[in-house]
């Protein structure tokens, strides 16, 4: 019964919900959805893998993979700005400032469909440069499916902004309801063009288009036309250079935070690549699975967002600390049932998602197993980021998700490919001959995500929670625009 009173708030009361209900039940209703949100996006690129490598070959998916790490590099970035978007958004709500919020949530939408035309001509007009990066059997693929990814961008960009305008007033399951329906239209596609007709990387690239396609027509139809919905008019629509100040300069730092860690992501699957195609597959399907994993903990940190800029806004900075540490806790709690899983249950898990040749299987399960490890100090990392957000201290995150995807975990896997250091502690001090194998990329994962855990929690002891954080913007009345 109090889910569904839950499920049946207005944006209005679910923001009183996160400012006087119980912290633990409050974050944990914010938490499940975000979580089933993360889960259904891993499981849209885990489908994918599934079919390419159950209905094609292996160049195929590893054509499909590679191109998914450019296109996350420009997908990011819509979520980088859909953060700051959130965080803004959340603070005048909080405030009660429903007029401001009302003309910022125009302001964002607009800068976010015009971000994504130009990000996704971009992306076509580089699929040809980016796929010569690739291993020579991998670039008729790439190519295409690269095409392919940018005409979806900016009905994914769309969507985004959608969903951080629910977020912004606490209702964190209808992202999950659509992101569910762009996952089972996927399904359904990659059934008819990879499993049916056999169109291998096409058939990708054209779920993809239709899954995010499907989702856009739906919230474009509870935008401007559903009586019940958020029924907005552009009419008249200006941008006001105030309010895209605001939303950039908190929006940048964001937006550069996720474009940096999809990049050191990339060049990691670089490296990846040395091992040739087949442990590139076990080491893509690997990661994939343990990521479902860290989403058990990394939902804390999107739903942390949302509390501490609601909360602050609303002049309640105790209860936003407390919403912080309660977010800790859960998400490291999370993180060890995520160890616990893998470990019991890694084996079926993954033969669920592929029946490549035993070698690709085992290769999947040792990274898995291993790159397991870091998910709790991950979910502290994600916490942490999303308090600083929140602050909306954008560029702490930057700082912080560089070094432990670029500084830490790609120039920890350089040293330790090059052997020299590795090599000469091991065998100087233990007398033991190191092998180095494709191993090194999952190890490199869990040093990187417990450095950053540290340093983010030395930064988040130095937060002043006290005065006043509400958000205060003089919005000039321009004529003919909108508020």
């Amino acid at each position: 019964m109090k889910l569904m009173s839950f499920l049946r708030q207005s944006g209005e009361e679910r923001t009183q919900r996160v400012l006087t209900g119980s912290v633990y039940g409050t974050m944990l209703f914010l938490a499940v959805p975000s979580f089933l949100m993360l889960i259904s996006q891993a499981l849209a690129t885990t489908f994918d893998n599934w079919f390419i490598l159950n209905y094609s070959d292996l160049s195929s998916s590893g054509a499909v993979s590679y191109g998914m790490q450019a296109f996350n590099v420009i997908y990011n970035a819509g979520i980088g700005l859909s953060v700051a978007g959130t965080a803004i958004l959340s603070r005048f709500n909080g405030q009660g400032d429903w007029e401001n919020s009302r003309h910022y949530t125009k302001q964002f939408i607009m800068l976010m469909f015009l971000l994504s035309l130009a990000l996704g001509t971009l992306t076509f007009g580089l699929s040809g440069f980016y796929a010569d990066m690739a291993l020579e059997d991998l670039r008729p693929g790439v190519r295409l499916v690269m095409k392919l990814y940018a005409i979806s961008i900016p009905f994914a960009y769309f969507n985004n902004a959608y969903y951080a305008l629910k977020n912004a007033v606490g209702k964190s399951e209808i992202p999950f309801v659509f992101t569910f329906l762009m996952v089972f239209t996927k399904v359904v596609c990659n059934s008819i063009f990879v499993a049916g007709l056999r169109l291998g990387v096409l058939g990708i690239g054209l779920a993809t288009i239709c899954s995010h396609l499907v989702v856009s027509l739906v919230l474009l139809t509870d935008m401007f036309l559903r009586p019940k919905g958020m029924r907005l008019s552009f009419r008249g629509f200006r941008f006001d250079r105030s309010a895209l100040r605001t939303l950039l300069v908190v929006g940048i730092p964001s937006v550069i935070n996720n474009m940096a860690m999809s990049v050191g992501f990339w060049l990691i699957n670089l490296e990846a690549m040395k091992f040739g195609t087949e442990l590139l597959n076990s080491i893509n399907l690997g990661n994939n699975i343990s990521s479902l994993m860290y989403n058990l903990t990394s939902c804390f940190g999107t739903s942390v967002t949302t509390a501490v800029s609601l909360n602050l806004g609303a002049g309640q900075n105790k209860r936003a600390k407390a919403s912080a540490r309660a977010s800790v806790v859960m998400s490291m709690l999370g993180g060890c049932l995520g160890i616990a899983i893998i470990y019991l249950f890694g084996l079926p898990i993954t033969k669920l998602f592929t029946t490549a040749s035993p070698q690709v299987l085992d290769a999947a399960l040792v990274t898995q197993r291993i790159a397991v490890v870091g998910a709790p100090t991950f979910g502290v990392c994600s916490v942490y980021c999303g308090v600083f957000i929140g602050f909306a201290r954008t560029k702490l995150p930057i700082a912080i998700n560089v070094a432990r995807v670029w500084l830490l975990r790609y120039v920890f896997i350089r040293i330790a490919e090059s052997r020299i250091f590795l090599q000469g502690i091991m065998e100087g001090i233990f007398h033991y001959t190191l092998q180095i194998n494709y191993t090194v990329i999952p190890w490199a994962t869990v040093f990187s995500n417990t450095v950053t855990a540290l340093f983010a929690l030395a930064v988040y002891r130095t937060l002043r929670w006290e005065g006043d954080h509400s958000l205060v913007i003089e919005k000039k009345k321009k004529k003919g625009a909108t508020a």
